[in-house]
């Protein structure tokens, strides 16, 4: 068992994948840490499988690629990689993430956060837009509105 599985699922995303995985890799070096990468491929006809054996072959973390009947969705395409991967945490991963080098060990801050807080069983980093502004990713009780508005920037010019 490895201490973390990454699950991403492609759909057509295979340069964003990519830039993830480097990334992936640059944030686990000398973390210590088992890492798994884990790229859930829906059937997107994109290449992926053999980029990745093309780029990471011989490289740690070397990522697997597992390949879904269908586009099942991204519900679907984690629960593959899910029944598949046995770990100690799973971080389901974007494909559009990307692990920042002037943030680094994100991935050992988030274990070592679980380790330290076991009565906690989902954790996440803050998410940064590529302009450095905090993207919003989870509110308490989210409504139909809550996304729109942000992504408009309507929240910063009205009380919501």
């Amino acid at each position: 068992m490895v201490d973390i599985v990454t699950i991403t699922v492609n759909y057509r995303m295979a340069d964003q994948v990519i830039a993830m995985l480097h990334s992936l890799s640059r944030d686990v070096e000398g973390s210590g840490l088992s890492v798994q990468p884990v790229i859930v491929d829906n059937a997107s006809g994109d290449g992926i499988a053999e980029r990745i054996a093309r780029e990471f072959r011989g490289r740690a973390p070397e990522p697997i690629v597992l390949a879904a009947p269908g586009n099942g969705g991204f519900g679907s395409g984690n629960n593959i990689a899910l029944r598949q991967c046995d770990a100690r945490y799973y971080f389901l991963v974007n494909p559009d993430v990307v692990f920042r080098e002037d943030h680094p060990q994100v991935t050992r801050r988030l274990y070592d956060f679980l380790e330290a807080n076991p009565e906690v069983g989902m954790v996440a980093p803050r998410l940064q837009l590529p302009n450095g502004a905090m993207q919003p990713s989870c509110l308490r009780f989210p409504s139909f509105f809550d996304q729109p508005v942000h992504r408009m920037g309507l929240h910063e010019r009205y009380r919501w």
